[in-house]
């Protein structure tokens, strides 16, 4: 079989989520899978909300590494590629009435329906991922602190300018 890059973001890893509408896919020409496709075992069957943390995106500020994912352990690595991004880019700030809680746009408004739809189940699945693999780091402490509360969320968004500073190749090992 054969996929383009294109393909396998928004085909084989997005179809149960598709990052975009309908008229903005079409606008940006993004490919769709029909049901007749060979290629339909390959596609993920479920959403994976961590998937989006291994996609690259060579960007200035905070973007995921680039990186070599392994069959042996992908959830690991895309456990560790979640919790980097969400340590380097999620803020916790007092308010006079509860917590400001900044998370970067991408993924979670780009992918909002592999989050959830309303501002808790975004703050727990931040905080589910932190528990993981940060647990004693101050942001955990500080958002498991907050997430019950009165908390804000501001969507940051981020510099989109290219990077090569970012084009590293981890082994994964």
């Amino acid at each position: 079989h054969v996929f383009s890059v294109v393909d396998i973001e928004h085909v084989v890893l997005r179809q149960t989520t598709p990052s975009f509408g309908v008229t903005s896919a079409q606008l940006y020409l993004l490919p769709r899978a029909s049901h007749r496709d060979p290629r339909r075992p390959l596609f993920l069957r479920s959403k994976e909300p961590l998937m989006a943390f291994g996609l690259h995106h060579p960007i200035k500020e905070g973007g995921v590494p680039l990186r070599c994912f392994y069959p042996t352990n992908v959830r690991e690595q895309l456990q560790q590629s979640a919790a980097a991004q969400l340590l380097n880019m999620v803020r916790v700030e007092p308010q006079n009435l509860g917590h400001k809680v900044s998370l970067p746009q991408y993924p979670f408004q780009d992918y909002k329906q592999d989050f959830g739809t309303i501002t808790s189940e975004v703050l727990e699945f931040v905080l589910e991922v932190l528990r993981e693999a940060a647990p004693g780091d101050r942001l955990t402490r500080q958002l498991a602190g907050v997430v019950q509360g009165e908390v804000e969320v501001d969507y940051v968004s981020q510099d989109w300018a290219t990077s090569l500073d970012n084009l590293v190749c981890l082994d994964g090992e």
